[in-house]
């Protein structure tokens, strides 16, 4: 019995509807499950970035099952051994009497020799309190009221305000709650209790604003001087003023800390104390408005990208985990090449062939395609972070991490865990104002009490100007290449003697037979930080300095010249005149280094210098 096609054909369109509303379906649980899986992410950052925000450590997790042994390790590992040294000088000497029988058996005890004990201790503290006699008097040309003023005064102010807190008091309110985080409840406690000066908190958040008020020319001072400095490492974190979500930035320096609270965590309020100029250097992290700043060189911290390895590595499965190792090895080598440096374990000609390796690795792994979320996100921030991963290696007083501002912010950090911030702008300004003054003298090692107690006795609010540093050289910085450029170093030819071989800058011929050593050859050093993505392949590094074992290359100058203007053509070039040791090493002769694309270096090296063929030598 034949089939109908009619009902054939019915059952087809059933079973594409049906098969068409199961795709649906599908496609509809594929789209909430990737949903919900992009829910539990956030949910597990938000879980991780909570479980880093803690603010006791101790709670985290179960104790472990076998901790080490508490206290120092005996033998070689105890580490330097010291004790309190004694004092200066003794306030009071009070002789100790001897027992007379044992207290374990009761036996006599015969008396031998004295040896001493001291106890330091704070004595008992008493207000001291001084009465200024105020002279006043009238002018008789313009009937104006004049007052003296003694040069301890901290004030000018008389009748119902005569009774003020001196300098030393003030300089202790702003050091407990400014620069170690203590309420005012607890500073007026304190003082109470220790000096016995009574004092509300509202007249110690009154003092402040007048210590802050003659501190001000010292941080504007302090803001001059970090828009000049070489190095400054920036950092910012969240601060409440008036209950609203503020920033607090701090920049660190060798010598100087400024911070300031300001509405925003962008590109123009880091200009702001910075200048929108700034062409030190930045030790910072990888938020992205510090790349803004043009002028400036670069060093990202190795410790934000080391930790986000490790994190990307305890999340990873199977291939994943492959990029994430091959980065974390590569940052350790950088820091570990540092490190022989700074011990003197490798040569400058070692360390520059170990820096070009590390640039070639680098390039390499910025060519490869992740196909995790993560390791894609990773390698993204590397790329644009490339030309700041091994600034350090080049200037050798750079960190490679901006630990410096991450200490400088912690206790900022503590004084926002007790406070939550500030409840008016005023506050704000003073408590950047202090901490700025308080954490400079802790980097100086000099007394803030003294400082602060010279800044209110003074007449007028002006600069100390013990806090201000010298000025530092700015480290050395290069003219940086086109993009993309190799540096190309000819050597100009020098003149030839009667021989026919070359004539050094001290008049007498170089060894026989050298010329053909000297064959013209292009040196081309290893892509730097502005050659990517185009890098150049690397070569044999030389020494620069003249020895036996390394000759001078010459090159004609019409050849010279010649390639230099073919190359002028086909690619961007920058010549700067250098001045490099002769073939003979008995002198000096001038050289030029040309900027030129790698896409166009073409082989001359493999081509033979005209002065070598014989119609030339004749």
């Amino acid at each position: 019995m034949a089939r109908c096609p009619r009902r054939d054909c019915e059952t087809t369109r059933r079973e594409s509807r049906r098969l068409a509303g199961q795709t649906h379906r599908l496609r509809r649980e594929i789209e909430r499950l990737r949903a919900e899986v992009a829910r539990l992410t956030g949910l597990l950052e938000q879980a991780r970035r909570a479980g880093k925000r803690q603010a006791a450590p101790f709670s985290k997790g179960p104790p472990t099952a076998h901790p080490r042994r508490p206290g120092r390790r005996p033998g070689r590992h105890y580490g330097p051994k010291a004790h309190r040294p004694v004092p200066d000088h003794v306030d009071r000497i009070v002789p100790v009497a001897l027992p007379p029988h044992c207290p374990r058996c009761g036996g006599p005890v015969e008396r031998g020799r004295v040896v001493p004990q001291y106890q330091v201790d704070l004595p008992p503290v008493r207000p001291h309190v001084t009465r200024f006699d105020v002279p006043i008097g009238r002018c008789r040309r313009c009937g104006r009221r004049v007052h003296g003023r003694h040069a301890q005064q901290t004030s000018d102010a008389l009748g119902a305000a005569a009774s003020q807190v001196g300098p030393h008091a003030l300089a202790l309110a702003a050091h407990l709650h400014t620069g170690l985080g203590l309420s005012f409840e607890k500073v007026s406690r304190l003082v109470q209790t220790l000096a016995g000066i009574p004092i509300s908190r509202g007249g110690l958040c009154l003092a402040l604003h007048r210590v802050a008020r003659v501190a001000e020319p010292t941080y504007q001072a302090f803001v001059v001087w970090i828009r000049r400095a070489p190095v400054v490492s920036p950092d910012e974190t969240g601060w409440k003023v008036a209950g609203a979500l503020q920033w607090l930035w701090v920049f660190v320096t060798e010598a100087i800390t400024v911070y300031s609270i300001q509405p925003g965590r962008g590109f123009e309020e880091a200009a702001r104390i910075l200048g929108e100029d700034f062409a030190g250097l930045l030790v910072r992290d990888g938020w992205g408005p510090y790349r803004s700043f043009e002028h400036a060189r670069h060093q990202t911290c190795l410790g934000h990208l080391l930790r986000r390895c490790h994190e990307n590595l305890e999340t990873a499965v199977r291939g994943t985990a492959r990029f994430p190792h091959a980065v974390k090895a590569l940052l350790q080598r950088a820091l570990a090449l540092r490190d022989r440096r700074a011990r003197g374990a490798i040569s400058p000609h070692g360390f520059a062939v170990a820096r070009g390796q590390l640039e070639a690795r680098r390039d390499w792994l910025l060519g490869w395609k992740p196909i995790d979320d993560e390791n894609r996100k990773l390698a993204a921030h590397l790329v644009r972070e490339r030309a700041a991963l091994f600034t350090f290696l080049d200037h050798p007083g750079v960190a490679a991490t901006n630990w410096a501002a991450e200490q400088a912010i912690r206790p900022a950090v503590v004084t926002r865990k007790v406070c939550g911030g500030n409840r008016t702008w005023r506050g704000a300004h003073t408590q950047e104002v202090l901490a700025s003054v308080l954490r400079s003298c802790q980097q100086q090692r000099r007394d803030p009490y003294a400082v602060l107690t010279a800044l209110l006795r003074t007449p007028a609010p002006r600069v100390a100007h013990a806090l201000i540093p010298a000025r530092s050289a700015a480290p050395s910085a290069r003219a940086p290449p086109p993009p993309g450029a190799v540096a190309i170093s000819i050597r100009r030819p020098a003149p030839l003697a009667a021989s026919g071989g070359p004539i050094g800058a001290c008049g007498r011929p170089s060894r026989p037979g050298s010329t053909r050593r000297r064959s013209a050859r292009w040196r081309a050093s290893s892509a730097r930080s502005s050659d990517w993505p185009f890098p150049a392949r690397p070569r044999s590094c030389r020494s620069s300095t003249p020895s036996r074992s390394s000759s001078s290359r010459s090159i004609p100058s019409q050849w010279s010249s010649r390639t230099s203007a073919t190359r002028s053509s086909r690619s961007h070039t920058l010549a700067a005149s250098t001045s490099r040791e002769c073939a003979c090493s008995h002198g000096s002769m001038p050289s030029s280094i040309v900027w030129s694309h790698p896409c166009h270096a073409a082989a001359p090296a493999k081509q033979k210098p005209p002065w070598l063929s014989p119609s030339f030598r004749s």
